[in-house]
């Protein structure tokens, strides 16, 4: 059996009569996790991460880069009670509307910044997606110095108060609760173990989200929290992961819903 499958791999695994492949929501959420702490950087003006918003096409990322897998999102992920793909609200993919924006900020002929990604491994195709991303910044003027590095030394650049020049690429999710509240304090809250993020008015609407047990008045503070966070740019949700297993078909198993790991409890012979 081979797991988490490389999305470029699987047409020629698809041709593979002895095989089975099967593929399976995952459990996070990634996303561009802008340094909006540090005033000394551009990324810091909300114009600015707004502009660097409307520079991805994410819908090409999905296609191309990942070969189709990946659920695009802005805030709510498919495991979490309210999610509708029809409110998934990215920014719209406009380059030339980004020019003009980063322009507008100050900065007409871009500038220079870092983005630190881990390497593939932990996440198919990280690597890829992350120069992917450079590029779509490259193309309206941001210098972007892609540094792939291994898993811990990411995990380390992910954390709060890690000397962040520019973004990192973030990684969060929803498996372990099907609920967001995790996800929000973790990396959009003042006390988030992982958060680039501290905005006193989102902090209060977590606050809130996590004395709320009505599930409706959960949903309808989470989507606010999220509209909040996408109204201010503070960090650019892009896609829930899916994963591809390949096996013989003398096995018989089936990938765990909205899980992060690969779990082989279920597994037994055909």
């Amino acid at each position: 059996m081979i797991a988490q499958v490389p999305p470029q791999t699987v047409p020629t695994l698809q041709k593979d009569s002895s095989l089975s492949l099967k593929q399976a929501l995952g459990g996070e959420v990634i996303y561009v996790g802008w340094n909006t702490v540090d005033p000394s950087l551009p990324v810091a003006n909300p114009k600015v991460r707004q502009a660097l918003a409307m520079a991805i096409d994410t819908k090409t990322l999905q296609e191309t880069v990942l070969g189709g897998l990946g659920v695009l999102v802005s805030g709510l992920s498919p495991l979490d009670e309210g999610w509708d793909p029809a409110e998934v609200k990215q920014q719209p993919y406009d380059p030339d509307a980004a020019k003009k924006m980063l322009a507008d900020a100050g900065f007409p002929d871009g500038f220079s910044m870092d983005f630190v990604a881990p390497v593939n491994g932990r996440l198919p195709n990280s690597q890829q997606v992350a120069q992917a991303l450079a590029g779509f910044w490259e193309a309206v003027g941001v210098n972007t110095n892609v540094q792939l590095i291994a898993y811990g030394q990411w995990v380390d650049a992910e954390k709060t108060g890690s000397k962040l020049n520019g973004a990192v690429f973030g990684l969060n999710g929803d498996s372990l609760t099907f609920d967001p509240q995790r996800r929000l304090v973790d990396s959009l809250s003042c006390k988030g173990n992982y958060s680039h993020v501290c905005d006193s008015t989102l902090d209060q609407m977590i606050d809130q989200i996590k004395i709320t047990t009505d599930q409706a008045a959960r949903t309808d503070l989470n989507k606010k929290a999220f509209d909040y966070v996408n109204e201010n740019t503070l960090v650019t949700n892009l896609y829930n992961t899916e994963s591809a297993f390949a096996m013989k078909k003398t096995v018989n198993w089936e990938p765990w819903y909205g899980s992060s790991f690969t779990r082989m409890g279920n597994a037994a012979p055909a």
